[in-house]
């Protein structure tokens, strides 16, 4: 969150699977701006707009998302990736136009 924090535009809305935890460590690097929410069910995925992040943490897997998943995976490379020691732990996304309508399963113009 230290690094969403220091790229994030004012009140930009973080997508994670654990919001409260995001939220905590949004608030320790002094962001209380942030939303941190969960991008689950698919009517959340409207909420978010081009500017916003989003985490694909590993390790934790729904099948319920992973379609959703690997459209973002496949339309966006990652703004970069945490790791926790040498293993990475997850990939964060900065949202553009492209990878929110892979997001969301809307057809490219």
């Amino acid at each position: 969150m230290k690094e969403i924090a220091a790229r994030a535009r004012p009140g930009a809305r973080v997508g994670t699977e654990i919001p409260s935890l995001a939220d905590y460590y949004a608030k320790r690097a002094g962001r209380t701006d942030l939303s941190c929410a969960e991008f689950f069910p698919p009517s959340e995925l409207e909420k978010f707009a081009v500017g916003d992040f989003f985490i694909d943490a590993r390790g934790r897997m729904y099948y319920s998302n992973q379609a959703m998943l690997q459209r973002l995976r496949q339309a966006s490379k990652p703004a970069f990736t945490i790791s926790v020691g040498e293993i990475p732990a997850a990939d964060v996304y900065f949202l553009d136009a492209a990878s929110l309508k892979a997001l969301r399963g809307e057809t490219p113009e």
